[in-house]
């Protein structure tokens, strides 16, 4: 079973707590709810709870779901976990999003939000976006990724220094692939991870970073052979690297004649600069015009993502070269 601490240190995240639980267990008496919420966060009485001076002794614990579930099963209820996981990880999302300096460019996306395929948006419509995604890391979906995220990197030990070998935009990959089970045997099938998410779960596990200017993605202070092994863990059949690949005799098409490939957000395609050398990279948006993709080899490129149009970007190395990207 997974543990989850948590540090409370602002009413509100009790009062989020609350809220959460009630949406969740509207069978179960007011009364009730609030003292096994108490017991889950370590008390024995909800007035001991709200006693509690928490600007000057911020509560730190591990989410009980023993005691949380022990105390409403004495009283005719059987309640499932995932609510209360789901209540305690948005209060430690909220906290990590109200500590001042901490980040306050943390949203969904990552550190700010992506600006590449907005070009000319007005400040305004900036901000409309900026604080959409920081309140979209608060919705179910995105604290469930955090926990999905947490149980991964809590397992990956600090290393002195901060490494740019994997970063966030690689490491969320891994966590996707991830599948786990809630204290009461519910199963988390693997699903999309957000950036943010994981950057969230990496900073309420102790880890270091490191960002970068009109990029999303991090760098922490992690053990990378950790990381791989994790990888090759949850992952096996996805461990083959591709790397940059060299193409010779090739006579690039003229634009007129160039064709579309389809792809998807998750597919694996190839481009080229110049059409000497192919370089693998990830789908990671699309529209009407335009391939996002995200550079996989060589490492010093690694994460690093390009807005291209649609026949820039291939399925095979030859097809890359072939038609290479012309700006």
């Amino acid at each position: 079973m997974f543990k989850l601490p948590i540090t409370i240190a602002f009413q509100d995240q009790i009062d989020s707590m609350k809220t959460d639980l009630t949406k969740s267990y509207p069978d179960i008496k007011s009364s009730h709810r609030v003292e096994a919420l108490a017991r889950a966060l370590g008390f024995k009485t909800y007035a001991s709870l709200r006693a509690r001076d928490l600007f000057y002794d911020p509560i730190e614990t591990e989410v009980d779901w023993v005691s949380f579930y022990g105390y409403l099963k004495e009283r005719g209820f059987n309640p499932s976990s995932k609510p209360l996981y789901i209540s305690a990880g948005r209060a430690i999302i909220k906290l990590i999003l109200e500590v001042p300096n901490l980040e306050p460019n943390l949203t969904y996306e990552g550190i700010g939000v992506n600006t590449e395929y907005h070009k000319g948006e007005t400040v305004q419509k900036y901000r409309q976006r900026f604080f959409q995604s920081k309140k979209d890391l608060l919705s179910d979906s995105a604290v469930e990724e955090f926990i999905r995220s947490y149980i991964l990197v809590s397992r990956i030990p600090k290393t002195r220094t901060i490494t740019k070998n994997r970063g966030a935009y690689s490491i969320k990959h891994i966590a996707e692939k991830m599948e786990f089970s809630y204290p009461d045997g519910e199963c988390s099938k693997p699903k999309y991870v957000g950036m943010g998410a994981l950057i969230c779960a990496s900073l309420h596990s102790g880890f270091r970073y490191k960002s970068y200017p009109n990029s999303q993605n991090v760098h922490f202070n992690m053990l990378q052979k950790s990381i791989d092994n994790l990888d090759y863990e949850i992952r096996p059949h996805d461990m083959k690297e591709r790397k940059s690949v060299s193409v010779s005799e090739i006579v690039p098409l003229h634009y007129t004649k160039r064709t579309v490939e389809p792809f998807v957000i998750g597919d694996k395609a190839w481009i080229s600069w110049g059409g000497k050398k192919a370089l693998p990279v990830e789908i990671i948006n699309v529209d009407d015009r335009h391939y996002t993709v995200s550079i996989e080899h060589p490492k010093k490129y690694v994460g690093k993502q390009h807005v291209l149009y649609l026949d820039e970007v291939r399925s095979t190395p030859e097809l890359a070269c072939l038609n290479y990207v012309a700006s």
